[in-house]
């Protein structure tokens, strides 16, 4: 808001353009704490659990991108377009419901190798922006 509207009692208390990015603290519900430790090449997939949780769009695309195939945090976070800390909160979130699983390394987990590369892929895929842009 420009400083003349802050000075103006009789303009707006405060305009569209205020309301247009909600924090990111809103899509954990002010959680800044993910309940899990979830490390970048942590490999999640999504459980069937039909309609039981309340589903925001982040989410919802986070349990898309896990439904099949292992995911990794890192993949996830770039797929999903929210930063590592707060995918991680939401990724808690959404294990405590019961909607994602932790894979147990064994021989059905694809190699280290393999999913470096993957993640490795994942960010160079990333949309650069400039940082005064952010």
């Amino acid at each position: 808001m420009p400083a003349s509207e802050m000075t103006d009692f009789n303009g707006p208390a405060w305009t569209s353009e205020d309301a247009e990015v909600p924090g990111l603290y809103v899509l954990t519900g002010g959680q800044s704490v993910p309940t899990h430790r979830l490390e970048v090449q942590t490999m999640l997939v999504a459980e069937d659990v039909g309609s039981v949780i309340t589903l925001g769009p982040e989410t919802q695309r986070a349990i898309e991108v896990c439904r099949g195939q292992p995911t990794s945090v890192a993949e996830i976070a770039a797929l999903i377009e929210i930063p590592l800390q707060i995918t991680k909160v939401i990724l808690s979130q959404l294990i405590d419901a019961g909607a994602l699983t932790r894979v147990v390394s064994g021989s059905s987990a694809p190699a280290a190798t393999s999913v470096m590369e993957a993640v490795l892929e994942g960010l160079r895929n990333l949309p650069v922006e400039p940082a005064a842009a952010r």
